[in-house]
């Protein structure tokens, strides 16, 4: 029984355990259910969840007995559709993209920038001397100074191919890798395979992010299309953690809203990538995280040009928030 349920990642986890020992798991019980999506996370699996209470009922509660009023239940609500508590501890939704193509570099840039940050962004396939040493030493800083490690790979493949691209080739990516890119044009199948590969001991993949829109904006905007990646994004919630998108494209809890095409002093590359402000992105947009490459690792000065975007990032965050 559990007291407090989230995402049911716990549960899960207890499950395969029992599960592992031949025992039959169908049902599992808890006090409160903060309504973020656990209990869809466990039904994927063969579990029922039976809460006592859900966070809607208690602050129901609390507004009959006059506690709270309406107005701070929405407000509640909504905090619980914002980043998790590891974003708020660094005061960072600064997600650095580091489309370099050498290891030493690489690492360099991510020395200079890692308390400022909450993401690295990499292509692993641009990197001419990629290397298990590589490897070593960007898991060791990604452990050290916190931050999540992030492979723009678009997988749009067949279920198969997809699993070669996770854990085979030179790169191996779920080995080091915390969340990659997945096309909603794959649908099912493919996360299928990174939910079984998610499970697997030793692998550091944690989960996904779908590609909705993005900021070339030569992509497709059909309603249906985004319609079908919300639908396959809350199916499956325990490896789909947010989206890659131009404008918040919707208010589901527990999803992260992440966000390309920031420069604070140009609009376009001239070769296809379209910018735009920070408060754009996260105050106008509504993101919670914006990514944002070349106008810092091609700047004079990387440091101070970090902490400007980390800032001025986190104020348009906590505006936005305060605003609502």
């Amino acid at each position: 029984m559990h007291v407090l349920f989230v995402s049911g990642k716990s549960i899960l986890e207890t499950v395969v355990a029992l599960r592992s020992e031949g025992l039959i798991c169908e049902d599992a019980i808890c006090v409160l259910d903060r309504e973020q999506g656990g209990p869809e996370n466990v039904q994927n699996e063969g579990i029922t969840l039976h809460s006592i209470l859900g966070m809607n009922k208690v602050l129901d509660f609390l507004i009959d007995i006059g506690t709270i009023t309406k107005k701070m239940k929405e407000n509640i609500l909504y905090q619980l559709t914002l980043p998790p508590q590891s974003i708020g501890k660094k005061k960072t939704c600064l997600c650095i993209a580091i489309d370099i193509t050498k290891c030493e570099e690489i690492i360099k840039i991510i020395e200079q920038t890692a308390g400022y940050i909450c993401a690295v962004k990499l292509h692993a396939d641009v990197i001419e001397d990629f290397s298990d040493a590589f490897v070593q030493k960007l898991t060791l800083l990604a452990n050290n100074l916190d931050f999540i490690i992030f492979e723009d790979r678009k997988l749009a493949d067949t279920g198969y191919t997809t699993n070669l691209q996770l854990t085979k080739g030179p790169f191996k990516i779920a080995s080091w890798a915390q969340i990659v890119t997945v096309h909603v044009l794959s649908g099912q199948p493919v996360l299928n395979v990174v939910r079984k590969i998610v499970s697997q001991p030793g692998t550091k993949l944690n989960g996904c992010l779908l590609v909705i829109e993005m900021s070339s904006g030569s992509f497709t905007k059909s309603k249906q299309y985004l319609n079908d990646a919300l639908e396959l994004a809350k199916n499956n919630r325990d490896i789909v953690s947010g989206f890659i998108c131009q404008k918040r494209c919707a208010n589901i809890p527990g999803f992260l809203y992440w966000t390309a095409g920031v420069h604070m002093d140009a609009m376009s590359d001239g070769i296809g990538q379209n910018w735009r402000t920070i408060e754009n992105a996260i105050g106008i947009d509504g993101n919670d995280i914006v990514i944002v490459g070349r106008a810092i690792t091609g700047a004079a000065d990387i440091n101070t040009q970090v902490r400007r975007y980390r800032d001025a990032a986190w104020e348009s965050f906590i505006n936005r928030q305060q605003n609502h």
